[in-house]
């Protein structure tokens, strides 16, 4: 039984994994997701998700695929229960964090800096903090330079991690895309509150339950301002509110959740009948083992060399 993480490079290397069943993990979304899961029709016996929307996603555009076959894989928190430890906000600033990759590319961190701006300029008391490296943090440095309500704590790893996390009362985002991030899940177990851009993406659900007006539109920094703005005036009894319903969300993804997960859906499409293809026509010698990826792209945008290795059993 062989794995394909967002079920990249099946369509090159079905026909050599020697497989008797092939498992896609969907961690998604990404750009062109779409027509990429649609490329791999065939070639799987079950598809396990990260969340709502990507097992929807797969029914959709896998429809070989039994609702048996499509199951739910939760992220883990890294904690077997959930614990919350921020002090009252009451003459303290609200403490922002983000945390994650810190670059350009889905995460679009060069949008913190509007962000702060923004909290500036609608006066709210805060200190905001980021958890993370990337080639973006070099950028961020020079930019946040001189800024006493800033920390940069660059990556931090086991409980020197969790001791900043700790002491966050909100985690913020600023992506185009995203999933939903083990950050996220992570923050949820330590009770500090979501703030996310309404992306479409698989942590809508999560945050709604929350608050509903901690998902705000894309790109609107000002936006993202005011929901802190207003949660910086909330009661003590308010915010505790808030971050018992982060530990109600959180109870899933507790504990080994995706092992357990991961292991009975593994039992059960052992057990069912094989679906995924077993016979391919023959890799065409140059194109399939000897000419760079990067090549191929240039010349065959459209994919050229996964029709040539399409399964002859579909």
């Amino acid at each position: 039984m062989v794995t394909y993480s967002n079920v990249l490079g099946m369509p090159f290397f079905a026909d050599l994994d020697g497989a008797s069943r092939r498992i896609g993990i969907l961690h998604g979304p990404w750009p062109d997701q779409t027509k990429h899961v649609r490329s791999v029709r065939g070639f799987l016996d079950g598809v396990i998700a990260i969340s709502s929307q990507q097992m929807e996603l797969a029914a959709r555009l896998l429809p070989e695929l039994a609702a048996e076959r499509v199951a739910f894989l939760p992220n883990p928190s890294g904690h077997d229960g959930f614990e919350t430890q921020q002090p009252p906000l009451q003459d303290r600033p609200l403490v922002v964090g983000y945390c994650g990759r810190v670059q350009r590319e889905q995460k679009r961190v060069e949008r913190l800096p509007k962000l702060v701006d923004e909290l500036n300029r609608a006066g709210v008391s805060y200190r905001f903090e980021l958890l993370g490296s990337g080639p973006g943090l070099a950028g961020l440095r020079r930019q946040f330079a001189g800024n006493p309500n800033v920390v940069l704590h660059d990556r931090r790893q086991g409980e020197e991690y969790w001791q900043v996390l700790r002491n966050w009362d909100v985690l913020v985002f600023v992506s185009d895309y995203e999933g939903v991030p083990i950050s996220l899940i992570e923050g949820l177990s330590v009770g500090v509150i979501p703030l996310f851009p309404r992306i479409g993406s698989g942590v809508d659900a999560y945050v709604t339950r929350v608050k509903p007006d901690l998902l705000y539109p894309p790109g609107d920094l000002t936006a993202a301002a005011r929901a802190l703005q207003s949660l910086a005036r909330l009661s003590e009894a308010e915010l505790a509110a808030l971050r018992r319903r982060c530990g109600e969300i959180v109870q899933p993804h507790l504990g080994e959740c995706d092992l357990a997960a991961m292991s009975a859906f593994v039992r059960r499409i052992r057990d069912l009948p094989q679906i995924s293809c077993a016979a391919f026509p023959p890799r065409p010698f140059y194109w399939s083992d000897h000419c760079p990826f990067g090549l191929l792209r240039r010349l065959w945008p459209a994919g050229f060399w996964r029709g040539n290795l399409a399964p002859t059993n579909r």
